[in-house]
């Protein structure tokens, strides 16, 4: 009796369920109360945009990443965006963007709640004015402020949801040729509102010196500061118990290199993030009591300018398990940070196993009959 279609019907089936579960790995998205994702992961350069395929906002979090260009068949420079109710992932256009000399994005700020998405726009080393992208709309609202040479815009931060303070000086000439920035002024602006003229607020983080420490922070109450040395990775943190002069620091050895800290959590708590390697970062909450720390987020990212920024109001809650995008759920990235696609490949490796081992068992058997 030949068995030759029962087999090929035994190999089709475990090929077909081997390939369908390498394709429905995740489950679909599905809203859920916000909160930011415990892992993110560096998406395919040519995951859809918001304005492709709509809008994810409000955002947990947005981060650099590699994307497709247009016009040609190279990358460039992007800006992902992490629904912070389904976990989707979007490649987020600004329009009119300001880029920084180096290339990347600046100036981008998430707002508490992560609803509006704040930059500068203008040209390559020119800025203009500033911008406002509301996440779950994809509304652009833009302020331009009059000058002949552009701003020098150094401060962009939210103090609420929905109205900025921004830092900024109108560009002059020098004599001897080049551009200086004038006196800068604070203002505050609710985009869709005019800038408004203000002095600096006490909610804005304050700066200071702690044995020669920089990236300092200070706790909500104003009583406590935190920071480290330069812009690279710090193996302890500097901690200010209380900042009544003389101001005394201390050392806290996290264990783990820090890169930022991001912002205190209450009196007792820094978040901050940390990792052997700049593309192998975590974020932890630490007590600055104890050092004790907790992992709260893996950022599984590639480095692209800017560093992930999040919605700050969402550290409140638990961090939540999110579905990964589609095109990132069967790849991973090996010891050199290099993306292989594998788990297809690997089913359908295991089903072509399969196959030749049963087809060997076939012959076999034929040439059993025939010489029988």
């Amino acid at each position: 009796m030949s068995t030759g279609r029962p087999l090929r019907s035994v190999v089709a089936a475990v090929l077909g369920l081997a390939l369908a579960g390498a394709v429905t790995s995740h489950p679909a998205s599905a809203n859920t109360a916000p909160a930011i994702p415990e892992r993110l992961v560096t998406p395919n350069p040519d995951l859809p945009t918001a304005s492709e395929a709509g809008p994810v906002g409000p955002l947990a979090v947005v981060f650099g990443a590699a994307q497709a260009a247009e016009t040609t068949s190279g990358l460039r420079s992007g800006l992902v965006g992490v629904s912070a109710t389904t976990g989707d992932y979007r490649f987020i256009d600004l329009p009119g963007r300001a880029y920084a000399e180096h290339g990347g994005v600046d100036y981008i700020e998430l707002s508490p709640r992560g609803r509006q998405i704040a930059y500068r726009i203008g040209g390559p080393e020119r800025v203009d004015g500033f911008a406002s992208l509301d996440t779950a709309t994809g509304k652009v609202t833009t302020e331009r402020v009059p000058s002949r040479f552009g701003l020098s815009a150094q401060v962009i931060t939210w103090v609420s949801e929905q109205t900025l303070l921004v830092r900024y000086a109108t560009s002059q000439r020098r004599e001897e040729g080049g551009l200086e920035p004038g006196r800068a002024r604070y203002y505050r602006w609710t985009p869709g509102g005019p800038l408004r003229p203000t002095e600096r607020s006490n909610s804005i983080k304050v700066a200071w010196q702690l044995d020669g420490v920089l990236n300092t922070e200070v706790n909500p109450e104003g009583t406590r500061a935190a920071g480290h040395h330069g812009a690279g990775p710090a193996l302890h943190v500097v901690v200010a118990d209380s900042l009544r002069p003389p101001v005394r620091a201390r050392r806290l050895r996290i264990g783990v290199p820090v890169w930022q800290i991001l912002r205190w959590a209450d009196e007792s708590h820094l978040l901050l993030r940390a990792g052997r390697r700049p593309d192998r970062v975590s974020v932890y909450r630490v007590n600055v009591d104890t050092g004790a720390k907790k992992l709260l987020v893996r950022e599984d990212v590639a480095r692209y300018h800017p560093p992930p920024r999040y919605a700050s109001a969402l550290w409140s809650r638990p961090t939540a398990a999110r579905p990964l995008p589609d095109n990132a759920a069967a790849r991973r990235q090996d010891q050199n940070g290099q993306t292989t696609t594998w788990l297809p490949f690997a089913a359908g490796g295991g089903a072509l196993l399969l196959l030749i081992a049963a087809s060997r068992r076939h012959r076999r058997g034929a040439s059993i009959s025939t010489s029988s």
